[in-house]
């Protein structure tokens, strides 16, 4: 669910499963009164229909921010922004769990401030196949470079696990079925444990809701949002000489979800924002140094 690399530089963070999105589409305007106390089944992780063609949307958005401060003085500070982004057709080739999956590309794009590059040019198929717990990528039939793997990785989806954790549904989902306005707490023991870092339970806390019933192109959806929190984390690996004074993170989950379970989402998504705080001692003595990572990251299915 979550990956992070450190050095004393610069800590980052990125996101594979989940999305945030404006939820669009037409409201339905005042609930009806039969409508009121519905219940719905809650299902957010669902699967496309094998061999139907999908048009998708997908976006990652990341900021980063440093801050590097001795004896009181701002003696370095950084931002980068940096945007990638898919859009074109899926599909899925076959029936069952983590199916070879065949993209074709109209945009594959890295922004960098005013720049943008084309990463692969419309036309392009990348095929997503699954092998030894993550996703491996080829392009037009060829083996795809390192660096546009961990694009398409972080856009599509990295490393997998067959645990339950970590999925939205076990952080953030009900076995329960809910009415629209009902709220409960996001499962934080099914955050997984990750080699980067961990998140100290005891602080952590969050709640789910069903915000909304939508009607987006004809399709019943719930609007369902979310929001945790965890104030501690114990970060696995950063340098030695980097004395941590606190790290947190925080996170917003939005998606439309057809009523109809048998249908897959239209669109899901999370906000994440990482606050770290530590010194680093160097020859001329320690350096105070502030870390801000948001990223977002965008999924629609037309």
């Amino acid at each position: 669910m979550y990956r992070v690399s450190s050095s004393a530089a610069v800590l980052g963070l990125l996101l594979p499963h989940l999305f945030l999105i404006s939820c669009g589409g037409t409201p339905r305007g005042p609930i009806a009164a039969e409508e009121v106390g519905t219940k719905y089944p809650i299902s957010l992780n669902r699967d496309e229909e094998p061999g139907k063609v999908y048009h998708v949307r997908l976006r990652e958005e990341s900021t980063k921010t440093l801050v590097a401060r001795s004896q009181g003085r701002i003696v370095k500070e950084e931002n980068e922004n940096q945007t990638f982004t898919f859009v074109g057709t899926r599909k899925k080739l076959s029936a069952g769990k983590r199916q070879p999956t065949e993209y074709v590309v109209e945009e594959l794009t890295r922004t960098s401030g005013s720049q943008k590059d084309v990463l692969l040019p419309p036309g392009t198929t990348i095929r997503a196949t699954h092998s030894e717990a993550a996703w491996r990528y080829t392009v037009d039939g060829q083996p795809t470079p390192e660096s546009i793997h961990e694009i398409l990785s972080s856009l599509m989806g990295g490393k997998t696990s067959d645990d339950e954790k970590g999925t939205d549904d076990a952080i953030f989902g009900s076995k329960e079925p809910r009415a629209v306005g009902e709220r409960w707490s996001v499962n934080v023991a099914a955050l997984p444990v990750e080699e980067e870092f961990e998140v100290d339970l005891e602080g952590a806390s969050g709640s789910t809701r069903v915000a909304a019933l939508r009607n987006v192109d004809g399709i019943e959806c719930l609007e369902i949002e979310a929001e945790l929190s965890c104030p501690k984390l114990h970060l696995k690996t950063m340098p030695a000489d980097a004395n941590v004074h606190s790290a947190a993170m925080s996170a917003q989950f939005l998606g439309l979800f057809p009523t109809d379970t048998r249908l897959p989402s239209l669109s899901t998504g999370m906000t994440f924002e990482l606050l770290v705080s530590m010194d680093v001692a160097t020859p001329e003595g320690p350096v105070q140094m502030d870390m801000k990572m948001h990223t977002e990251q965008t999924a629609n299915r037309d």
